[in-house]
């Protein structure tokens, strides 16, 4: 059996919670730190360790993952890395000079249900994407429903340039529609399509939906899930909330329709946990999700300055 590395998580929090019990599953977790924690301590805690956690809010998680790397502890951090795409650049530099892992959990990445939908794409000629994502709650202080919901919607988006689905994703507006900054609509474009994004932390229901509509998928040509259709034109969906995520709309036209997997959803933490582990076993497969990463930031920031928010 390989030696379990040993392991600090930063963040007594709602998610902290959460991430001990699936960190004590893949690593030896020495302690878990609250905010209050002496520097002094903080500083000999993660000299003693191998990997750092952390789950935090995000205006601390630069401070925090540079002290990490510094003390040559691969890191493990809640979305997004960090406020701003230099911080980011900056962390990227250090992780690569300490020849150290620094992953940021975008948990919607790692969902099998869009990963699915991703590949049947490979040959799709899209018309459009949108992408929901809403409830009631959890604010947190300096963060707007961008950085706690939109975020996982804009990693999707990041993927799929990353993955060469889209090409030169941008935002091009950006609207809140409360003084909190707790509800917003994202416009972007794409070399291919037209891209919208609804958020809100506002909301009575909780939704989390993303709709790619095409004129014809991958899965058509190869004949892997629709048969004999009507009309090339439908839309693949995914929602996270439903117990079968994957979809083709309408389903009505199509005279076949092959059952699409039905992934199980919660399972993602482990899948990014998983992934976690296998680029610090293997740090050249780790480019995709760097890369993954600057993207998003880039698109974060761009959101924020059409919006004139600072």
């Amino acid at each position: 059996m390989r030696h379990k590395q040993k392991a600090l998580l930063l963040g007594r929090g709602y998610w902290g919670e959460i991430l001990a019990r699936y960190i004590q599953e893949y690593y030896d977790l020495l302690e878990i730190l609250g905010s209050n924690v002496e520097p002094s301590h903080l500083y000999k805690s993660l000299e003693s360790a191998d990997v750092a956690f952390i789950a935090t809010p995000l205006h601390s998680h630069f401070s925090l993952a540079q002290l990490a790397l510094e003390c040559n502890c691969d890191v493990f951090i809640e979305k997004p890395t960090t406020t701003t795409l230099a911080q980011l650049t900056t962390l990227q530099s250090l992780a690569r000079k300490r020849n150290r892992v620094l992953f940021t959990n975008y948990i919607y990445t790692f969902s099998r249900s869009i990963g699915h939908a991703l590949e049947l794409l490979e040959q799709a000629s899209i018309q459009s994407i949108h992408a929901k994502i809403c409830q009631y709650g959890r604010f947190y202080a300096n963060e707007s429903v961008l950085e706690v919901l939109g975020v996982h919607y804009l990693s999707v988006f990041a993927a799929m340039e990353a993955q060469g689905i889209l090409h030169n994703v941008r935002v091009v507006e950006c609207e809140f529609f409360d003084s909190g900054l707790q509800s917003a609509r994202v416009v972007l474009e794409s070399s291919e399509c037209p891209i919208s994004l609804e958020c809100s932390l506002l909301a009575q229901a909780k939704t989390r939906i993303l709709q790619i509509q095409t004129n014809n998928t991958a899965a058509h040509n190869q004949q892997s899930s629709l048969e004999d259709t009507d009309s090339t034109d439908l839309t693949l969906c995914v929602n996270m909330l439903s117990p079968t995520p994957l979809t083709i709309e309408p389903s009505s036209k199509h005279k076949s329709l092959s059952p699409l997997p039905i992934y199980d959803e919660s399972q993602n933490l482990i899948l990014s946990l998983d992934n976690f582990t296998k680029a610090i076993i293997d740090k050249q497969t780790h480019h995709y999700h760097e890369r993954l990463c600057t993207l998003t930031l880039q698109l974060l920031e761009q959101a924020h300055a059409k919006a004139n928010i600072t």
